[in-house]
């Protein structure tokens, strides 16, 4: 599907089509893309699913988004949010999650050299960590048994072949794990390791994660910082009095860290099971003035949503043609299509 994309971005190019869409690309709100990791998703042993782009295709990228559209910073996206008949044009904002190591060490640099902002949604409780998050824990289980079926018992029966390519198979079990059904994950995962007979604590502990004194300086140097809330656990599936708490300790400890006021929340996962109208309420009583989802879709000036502000993911191995089409057709389509 990926080679049918890129081949049908190139005839697009070839034909004059690509040029054509980006001159309509210009409908009036908000398109917001997000990344995650910046790197060679070959040379992880985690989770390769988090990788956005490598290092040079950020590169083409940054310089292309700030040639041909409009970049805002986070206060001028919330600002044009929040009275949405100040939009004059397409804007775009350019958002991380989770605050990978890599998005100090290889984004920050490519968007300072080109005087652009990006908004940094970081998890306070991996800020300098080296612990892995869930999916990066489920990713080395997966792909360091010696297995070639495992077999999961909950929250129901499921089996996965993982002779050959693992990414099918891994991309299933991540959903399960963040689907509303696996409510006791501690289960889950203590299931899938005894199953894949792997440990985690087998996994490097490399420093996966940005410190606080990187954070400081990206700040420092114009980068914006949002609340990924404190644990990236799954909102939905917690009580309201749970979900104030990674809201609120989150946004404090930003803020006491960072001497800056936090006004956006990214949801952790993002998708619309992921949080509710619960959520978004707690949020705003909770001092954000914005919260960001993450399933797709552009926010149209004329029915956008301060606290579901949809944004779009960016796929590693995505070709200068195929970045062109995708994001120009965007804001006429209102999702992608290519």
């Amino acid at each position: 599907m990926t080679s049918l994309r890129q081949k049908l971005a190139q005839a697009s190019v070839a034909l004059g089509i690509t040029i054509i869409a980006e001159r309509l690309a210009n409908r009036r709100g908000l398109l917001v893309l997000t990344y995650h990791r910046i790197g060679d998703p070959l040379a992880t042993p985690f989770d390769p699913g988090t990788f956005s782009a490598s290092a040079s295709e950020f590169e083409w990228q940054i310089e292309y988004l700030k040639r041909r559209f409009q970049v805002a910073t986070l206060d001028e996206a919330i600002w044009l949010s929040s009275e949405p008949s100040r939009f004059r044009r397409l804007v775009i904002l350019i958002t991380f999650d989770d605050g990978y190591r890599d998005n100090y060490s290889i984004a920050f640099p490519v968007l300072r050299a080109h005087n652009l902002q990006a908004t940094f949604f970081l998890m306070t409780s991996f800020i300098g960590a080296s612990r892995l998050p869930w999916w990066d824990s489920i990713a080395y289980l997966v792909r360091h048994t010696r297995k070639e079926k495992i077999r999961l018992q909950y929250p129901f029966f499921s089996e996965y072949e993982l002779c050959g390519e693992t990414s099918t198979s891994l991309r299933r079990i991540l959903r399960l794990y963040k689907s509303m059904m696996t409510v006791d994950t501690e289960r889950f995962m203590r299931e899938l390791s005894d199953e894949c007979e792997v440990s985690i604590q087998d996994s490097a502990a490399e420093r996966l994660f940005i410190d606080w004194g990187e954070a400081r300086e990206m700040v420092q140097y114009g980068m914006s910082v949002g609340s990924h809330t404190h644990s990236h656990l799954v909102l939905s599936k917690l009580a309201p009095l749970q979900q104030c708490k990674e809201l609120q300790l989150s946004r404090s400890l930003l803020e006491a860290e960072l001497s800056i006021k936090i006004r956006a929340v990214a949801f952790p996962v993002g998708s619309i099971s992921a949080f509710d109208e619960t959520t978004m309420k707690i949020a705003k009583e909770s001092g954000y003035e914005a919260a960001f989802s993450h399933y797709g879709g552009f926010n149209r000036y004329e029915r956008i949503s301060s606290f579901n502000l949809l944004r779009v993911g960016v796929e590693a191995g995505t070709s200068a043609s195929l970045f062109r089409l995708r994001y120009s057709l965007i804001p006429q389509f209102g999702r992608v299509v290519v």
